[in-house]
């Protein structure tokens, strides 16, 4: 009896390690993240706004943009190629909780590099 229930055991374990790994996303909770597209990262000049999918990374342990290989710069490029009015000059912003820019909106430029403004 010990043995069918160790089985068993192991067997849900399986699952759910398959579960995680076919949709990283939902094993930690992963919300979809709003970024709006901002002219020079100005909350001001904004032009489009959108949701995008997030998805857990075991390497940073928090949850990054599931396109653009994980990088945060991927929102600044989706909102240059997808709207003209931002002449590539667009960064993807948002209203961040993060200690480090506590109630500040955050922006990424299609390079990688990050601000963070206070109203």
């Amino acid at each position: 009896m010990k043995k069918t229930g160790c089985v068993v055991a192991i067997a849900v374990i399986f699952v759910l390690l398959a579960g995680i790994s076919a949709n990283p996303a939902y094993a930690v909770g992963c919300k979809n993240h709003y970024i709006a597209c901002c002219i020079d990262g100005k909350s001001k000049k904004m032009v489009a706004d959108t949701y995008f999918t997030m998805c857990w990374s075991w390497k940073s342990a928090k949850c990054k943009p599931c396109h653009g290989g994980g990088k945060w710069s991927w929102f600044a490029e989706w909102c240059n190629e997808n709207y003209a009015q931002c002449e590539g000059n667009c960064q993807g912003c948002w209203w961040d909780q993060d200690v480090d820019c506590l109630r500040g909106f955050r922006c990424y430029d299609k390079h990688g590099k990050n601000t963070c403004h206070w109203p």
